[in-house]
């Protein structure tokens, strides 16, 4: 059974406008690393996958190609 890790964070968006909003999610590290946004009140519930989650599959990955050779 794999576990998903997930980071949520809160980002107030009142009196900025959705080209802000979305130039603020594409510039956030990685904008693949994003999994939902929600509306809550005048800011934005983001999930992102953990960066620890995210290494996990990266080692997997190259565990993986390494015995494949």
């Amino acid at each position: 059974m794999n576990e998903t890790l997930y980071n949520f964070f809160l980002v107030d968006i009142e009196g900025k406008t959705t080209e802000e909003i979305n130039d603020f999610l594409k510039s956030d590290n990685n904008p693949s690393e994003i999994v939902d946004v929600q509306p809550v009140g005048n800011r934005l519930l983001i999930k992102r996958e953990s960066l620890l989650n995210r290494q996990g599959r990266i080692a997997a990955r190259v565990s993986f190609s390494s015995a494949a050779r």
